[in-house]
């Protein structure tokens, strides 16, 4: 069973990552010089140095930080089983989920805000979050192609637990339907039994994977702009080296000056030593020394 939804967004992620593969080999070789960007943006570690109070709200607002993608993912992988359900006609459960997946978008909500007042609190107290190792482009890319593939695989377990929930629902109808007409005998009890059990189970591994898919999609969209930051800083770089390597490669404008000592004597600079005079002497001055040459050659 393939889902719109879910589908739908891995097709985008594929061909979004490719995109971004493909313009990555471009700038091959350069990825050394990359300006590099944090692994995450939310580091879990507290700042050596600062007063208590000053650690006990960064350690606060790592943790609302948490809680916020953990409702986040809920909300997502309820979308995604409730979309499931109603694609096979499991309106009762399909409702549930839409209802629950609303109820952690309030959660979140909250979260997000009280994160943003720690930010905010911590900005005006000038406490620098901790910056993870730097990685590169490379590194990104390879894990939002890992992520992709994990939201892709959990979703598609997720998918084949939900169809076996429809398919124990079904036995599930008929002893009730069964039931109300007359007694169950101990082995259809038994049967019934069974038959719920298992429909609640496969319920809950296809809410399991279903948070998986939406964690491992949430981790893909934040690689994905990780590497696009570092591409773009390459980008720059290469563009920066480029401009820098033409102005000191491309040849002088001037026209280079010529040795007036390979030059016809009508070519010569009026002040060059060929002309036996010397540099710096003004045109008056050569003028008048001709004139005197030639009078005394008369």
């Amino acid at each position: 069973m393939q889902n719109d939804f879910a589908y739908g967004r891995y097709e985008e992620g594929k061909a979004e990552l490719a995109k971004l593969i493909t313009a990555a080999h471009i700038l091959k070789g350069q990825e050394r010089n990359a300006a590099h960007i944090p692994e995450s943006p939310h580091p879990e570690r507290t700042i050596p140095g600062k007063f208590s109070e000053e650690n006990a709200l960064l350690n606060s607002r790592n943790l609302f930080n948490e809680k916020l993608i953990e409702h986040e993912a809920k909300r997502d992988a309820y979308l995604m089983l409730s979309n499931n359900y109603k694609s096979l006609g499991l309106e009762g459960d399909a409702n549930a989920y839409e209802t629950r997946a609303q109820m952690e978008e309030t959660t979140a909500q909250g979260f997000q805000a009280v994160k943003k007042a720690c930010d905010k609190e911590l900005e005006e107290l000038g406490i620098q979050q901790t910056a993870e190792k730097p990685r590169t482009l490379k590194s990104f890319l390879e894990a939002a192609q890992r992520d992709l593939e994990e939201h892709k695989n959990s979703h598609a377990i997720s998918s084949v637990y939900i169809q076996q929930v429809a398919d124990t629902r079904t036995i599930i109808e008929q002893y009730e339907t069964d039931k109300n007409i007359r007694l169950l005998s101990p082995d259809e009890m038994k049967q019934f039994s069974a038959a719920l059990h298992q429909r609640d189970s496969y319920m809950t591994l296809a809410e399991q994977e279903s948070i998986k898919a939406a964690v491992s999609y949430k981790k893909f969209r934040t690689e994905m702009d990780s590497a696009e930051r570092s591409y773009e800083g390459l980008s720059r770089e290469k563009q920066s080296a480029a401009i820098n390597h033409n102005s000191h490669e491309s040849p002088s404008l001037e026209k280079p000056e010529k040795d007036n000592a390979f030059l016809p004597e009508r070519e010569r600079s009026i002040d060059s030593p060929i002309n036996g005079h010397r540099f710096g002497v003004s045109k008056a001055e050569v003028f008048r020394q001709m004139v005197n040459d030639i009078n005394r050659e008369l």
